[in-house]
């Protein structure tokens, strides 16, 4: 049967390429005017990244392929670059035992780490570049950043892990069921929790089960994006693509916060391999078995990640779908594997989320699951808190007392954290330009474009209108597959068709500044911040957890309850409870109300974040810092102290355990 149908020569003859490159540098333009209305890195970047790619493109698409490749490593070279890289990766790991952490010259070697792998892949000839040996050094790398800097730390990293971790892996693998979870959406999403209790029961350590189970499945599912990428370009630049996606900031975010989130994105990763396979052997048995399992384990494992899969499974049958009905031959087996299998994640999405209690926070919920509750929260944020451009602003209100204004460095950091983003969409850009006009396998290339398109939507789209109410800040690093693999595309098509010496300029910046880029970010350095004047550590030292551990034995049940401190040290003390409720709420002056306080030292150091009152409710805030004095004062009482972290009382709380 001739796979050439209707469906396809709806792009025969017809410069579509070229008209989306045409409109994408005019939206660029305007898009860049609205960085005038609203304060965010991203109305520059987007734009910015996307007219450079259409310019590209556009100069570039109708350029005889050239045949002169890369400069190119000697065979003596190539043949030492995989020890070269291994023994980095030995440094990384010796730096950080020495160190102790991963300090600035550490983030600087991982970023020297991932530039030697897109060196190897890019510059070594075809006949000396081994697939194999290049995955080998990706995992080896990937693994070890995450894992150096997960036991670098005595604790977790992260927020949400102090629930997911203490509370709830340890509470299964103590009673053996899953009794823990019963006041939890994740009562019928329990996999991961499943899973780490497994690996805490044999390594007798919650921490260590999560990190040695689900840790490394995480960076291992990128064996998978190589997969992806093999079916739609050669095996250098299906190796580009697992190699952007190992170094991205929001999947190694996920390696260090390792939560339900990581599970999910691993999950998916398998789910898109399989969607798309399903393509390429028209439903075979071990593709249909693969679709169907990854996408129920999903299910079961993240609300967020369900929400991405079953976007991605609507595109997959609405493709086929339409693929078919253009096709004289008929519906294909493909379509009925993807149909079933949305239909069956679908149901079993609509009867986990009916049945799952709601525990979003807010107001009294007592007797909704959390579908019902869920879909009241959307229709009321579409409703009432909906507008354009009704962004939430990168800066605060200014406090009183705080320090000036922003410096030029405080100005560049958004940028500089950026700018491996902005490279990974500019060549994701181009690269979906050229896929709009391949003429083979149309059905797996709209599903990875159109998928990628609304996963865009969902992380910048929305976002733009106000509406977070779908958490952008966890689809993004869902978003980053398709990019990372469109990217790959679009740097095959530059090192094709662009003049030699741009050519050569862009896979210089490319090898240089992505890695470094995405490494030095906020999302990618969560247990040491590089820019730790703006962003607080989620990490804690060896006498904040001391603290976190002892003082709930010092302090009856209810006056524990009024406990308050900064954000994120909160966590460690109520896992359970909202931020607004145990941030410690202050103003000009210091604490504003007569609560038991936890003061640590990082409160007049770091970016710690409080509640700060100005006139108004009080809003989240990392400018202003206290010290001890100012938080603790003469007339409290010092109920516990070691050399970071002090408890006071208020004078007329006695309220002390006898235990």
């Amino acid at each position: 049967m001739s796979y050439r149908n209707a469906f396809e020569n709806r792009f025969e003859d017809r410069d579509v390429d070229v008209t989306v490159a045409k409109l994408g540098l005019v939206a660029a333009v305007l898009l860049l005017g609205l960085r005038f209305f609203a304060d965010q890195p991203f109305l520059t970047v987007i734009p910015v990244a996307i007219g450079l790619a259409c310019g590209t493109y556009l100069v570039t698409h109708d350029r005889v392929m050239d045949e002169v490749a890369l400069p190119q490593f000697s065979e003596t070279v190539a043949g030492y670059l995989p020890a070269v890289v291994v023994l980095a990766v030995a440094a990384l790991v010796a730096a950080v035992r020495l160190v102790g952490e991963r300090s600035l010259p550490v983030i600087f070697l991982t970023g020297l780490v991932g530039t030697l792998l897109l060196f190897q892949i890019l510059l070594v000839k075809a006949e000396s570049l081994s697939p194999p040996v290049v995955l080998f050094e990706i995992f080896v790398a990937a693994i070890v950043i995450r894992t150096t800097a997960l036991f670098a730390v005595p604790g977790f990293v992260g927020g949400d892990i102090w629930v997911h971790g203490p509370v709830w892996v340890e509470g299964i693998a103590a009673t053996g069921s899953l009794e823990p979870l019963s006041e939890s959406k994740y009562l019928l999403a329990p996999l991961y929790h499943a899973l780490s209790s497994l690996g805490a029961l044999v390594t007798g350590s919650p921490r260590a089960g999560i990190y040695l189970t689900v840790g490394l499945v995480v960076p291992l599912s990128a064996l998978f994006v190589y997969g992806i990428g093999a079916m739609f370009v050669p095996a250098r630049w299906a190796l580009v693509a697992t190699a952007l996606y190992a170094f991205a900031d929001q999947f190694i975010r996920w390696g260090l916060h390792v939560i339900p989130t990581s599970l999910g994105l691993a999950f998916f990763i398998a789910v898109l391999y399989f969607v798309l396979k399903t393509f390429y052997t028209d439903g075979e048995g071990w593709v249909a078995v693969g679709v169907f399992a990854f996408s129920l384990a999903i299910v079961f494992t993240h609300q967020v990640s369900t929400a991405v899969l079953l976007v991605t499974l609507a595109v997959a049958v609405g493709v086929a779908g339409i693929r078919d009905a253009t096709d004289a031959s008929g519906w294909q087996r493909s379509t009925l594997v993807l149909g079933a299998t949305f239909l069956a994640s679908l149901v079993a999405t609509v009867v986990s989320w009916t049945l799952a209690p709601w525990t979003g926070g807010g107001a009294d919920t007592a007797g909704e699951g959390f579908l019902v509750r869920m879909l009241g929260v959307v229709s009321e944020t579409f409703v009432e808190d909906a507008g354009f451009l009704n962004l939430l602003s990168t800066s605060e209100p200014a406090v009183p007392g705080s320090s000036g204004p922003e410096t030029l460095l405080d100005t560049l950091v958004p940028y500089i954290e950026l700018f491996g983003f902005a490279l990974l969409l500019a060549a994701a850009v181009v690269g979906a330009l050229v896929m709009l006009r391949w003429r083979q396998r149309m059905d797996a290339t709209i599903t990875v474009l159109a998928a990628g398109a609304l996963m865009f939507v969902f992380t910048f789209g929305f976002n733009t209108f106000g509406i977070t109410v779908f958490l952008p800040g966890r689809w993004i690093a869902f978003l980053y597959v398709p990019l990372s693999l469109v990217a790959a595309v679009g740097l095959f098509h530059v090192v094709s068709h662009a003049p030699r010496g741009a050519m050569v300029a862009i896979v210089l910046v490319f090898a240089l500044g992505y890695p470094t880029s995405m490494v030095v970010a906020e999302k990618a350095t969560l247990d040491d911040p590089v820019f730790d004047d703006r962003y607080a550590r989620t990490a804690f030292t060896d006498a904040e957890l001391a603290a976190s551990d002892t003082i709930p034995g010092l302090l009856s049940a209810g006056t524990m309850a009024d406990v308050q401190t900064d954000h994120p040290y909160w966590r460690t003390f109520h896992p359970l409870e909202p931020a607004e409720m145990v941030t410690l709420t202050v103003d000009a002056d210091g604490p504003t109300e007569d609560v038991p306080i936890v003061y640590r030292s990082y409160q007049a150091t770091g970016p710690s974040t409080f509640q700060y009152e100005l006139g108004e409710e009080p809003y989240p805030s990392t400018d202003a810092s206290y010290t001890q004095a100012e938080v603790c004062s003469d007339g409290r009482n010092y109920v516990y102290a070691n050399d970071e972290v002090l408890l006071c009382t208020a004078p007329s709380d006695s309220e002390v355990s006898d235990e």
